[in-house]
């Protein structure tokens, strides 16, 4: 018998090889795009629940400069209408509150968020 040294690889090895380490690629693609769209929504909703932070405290600031007797229902909702886009609505309300206290809310309207989702403080005029 003769002794057959083996020098490398056989084609049928290295194909395999490529193989394996395509499949584990593919695999590892797959992942990374599923956390990039996991982080794009991530990136949406802090965006978004920054702009509903930033507006209500314009809304509330400019409640306070109006003072507790210029405020009007009428008025109230013009600034609800200034404040108010696509993506998020302010909504003030005086009811079932004490006199010169007003309610800010911001809801916010995006994907994935419920309504339930919205941000809220109280606001004293004098």
């Amino acid at each position: 018998m003769k002794n057959r040294k083996t020098q490398g690889s056989t084609y049928i090895e290295i194909i395999i090889a490529i193989l394996i380490i395509g499949l584990t690629s593919l695999a590892f693609l797959g992942s990374l795009a599923f956390i990039l769209e996991a982080l794009r929504v991530a990136e949406l909703r802090y965006e978004t629940v920054q702009n509903a932070d930033e507006t209500m405290d314009r809304a509330v600031y400019e409640l306070s400069l109006l003072g507790r007797e210029q405020v009007t229902d009428e008025l109230s909702r013009v600034i609800e209408d200034k404040y108010t886009s696509e993506s998020l609505k302010t909504t003030i309300s005086s009811q079932n509150c004490a006199e010169g206290l007003y309610l800010v809310k911001v809801s916010m309207n995006i994907n994935g968020f419920k309504e339930a989702d919205l941000l809220q403080t109280q606001v004293y005029l004098k």
